[in-house]
Formats: C-alpha cells, structure tokens, sequence
C-alpha cells in the first residue's frame, strides 16, 4: 500500500510546479526573477520538500537556473533557444502531421478548421492571449490526431505554452501573419499531402522566428 505522506508529497510537487511554470508562462514571474522555497511552501501551506521537487522539475525542463550559494532564478530566454526548440519541434511535428493525414476522419479536418477561424477571429480582436491558446490547440491537436503516445511524450516536453508566448512576444510580426501561417498546415492535412508534410512544419516554424532578429 502506497505510503500518504509520499503521495501527499507528490500532489504538492505537482500543484506547486504547475503553478510556478504557470507564472512563468504569464509574466508574473520575469526571467531573473528569484524563486524562494520557503515563499511557495507558505502559500501551499506544506513543507519545503515538495518545493524543492518541483524546482528540480523545472530545471530539468529548462525554465528555471539553480546557481550555487545564491538562490533558483527564472532562466532568460534567447533566441538562439527559441530556434533550438522549432527545430526540435519541427521533426516531431512533422511525424505528428504525416500520421495525422493517414489518420484523421473528415471530423476531425473540420474541428481543426474551427480551431483556424478561431485564431482567425482572436487575430481581428487583438486578443494575443486567446489567440495563443488556439495556437496550441491547433498544434496539440495535430498530435493527438497522431495516435502516438510517446510521441505526445515528447511534445509536451517541449514546453509549448512557454516557448509559443515567448515568440509572439518577440517577434515583430502581427497576430494575423501568426494566423495565416498555419492556414497551409490545415491545407496539407486537409487534403491529404503526406509528401508535404515534413517541409510545411520546417516552412512554418522557420517563419515564426524570421521576425525575432
């Protein structure tokens, strides 16, 4: 029988986690900013294990630097590394939507032209936020239309919420290039183009940075 300290331990880590990475994604917590233990062990009420856990998570996804004698910071994003993860997801995505062509039902093609004229409408509002939350919608969803578990493993290491705010962030180009960049991945899915595939997802990740320099 599982013990309900350890259990108890491991809710906390992953609650206290989800909520730093979540400030982080948001802007409440700015590249540099320090990251006190004992602080997130008050507002979660609980010991300073599961926080250190949960540090050691963040760590080892990237977001957060621990520097010895002086404390945890959030780590500062560069665009250096922001190429480094659309190559990485450029590959991956690339699979997802070759498997997604092969798999997805007439449905589905047309769930993922909703998510589209969602973007779409956000893009005409200048709604950044909601925009992004379609953003990764119509990514997550070329994944899921994958069927393949590790490879939605490996997606969600990528730490997409983070990355894609990031981007829109820095880039130059408005909501709307951002938009209708993806209008041609719906294309190829849309009409079957496995062949296209891989080269579209290279294509769209290689324009979302293009502006960033």
């Amino acid at each position: 029988m599982a013990n309900p300290k350890i259990q108890s331990r491991m809710v906390y880590r992953e609650l206290i986690r989800n909520a730093i990475y979540d400030k982080i994604a948001n802007g409440d917590l700015l590249p540099g900013a320090r990251i006190i233990e004992l602080e997130w062990a008050k507002e979660f009420s609980t010991s300073q294990a599961p926080v250190r856990e949960a540090l050691r998570d963040l760590e080892s996804m990237g977001i957060i630097v621990s520097i010895p004698f002086k404390g945890t910071f959030v780590r500062q994003m560069t665009v250096k590394d922001l190429l480094d993860i659309h190559k990485v997801r450029s590959g991956l995505e690339g699979v997802a939507l070759k498997n997604a062509i092969l798999k997805a039902t007439d449905q589905d093609i047309n769930e993922m032209s909703a998510i589209l004229n969602k973007m779409k409408e956000h893009t005409k509002r200048g709604e950044w936020e909601e925009f992004i939350e379609e953003d990764i919608h119509f990514h997550r969803r070329i994944v899921e239309l994958a069927d393949t578990t590790e490879l939605m493993k490996m997606w969600n290491l990528c730490n997409i919420k983070l990355w894609t705010k990031f981007n829109v962030k820095i880039s130059n180009a408005n909501l709307i290039k951002f938009a209708n960049s993806h209008e041609v991945i719906y294309e190829v899915l849309k009409n079957r183009q496995i062949e296209r595939a891989f080269d579209v997802m290279e294509h769209h990740f290689e324009e979302m940075v293009e502006d960033s320099f």
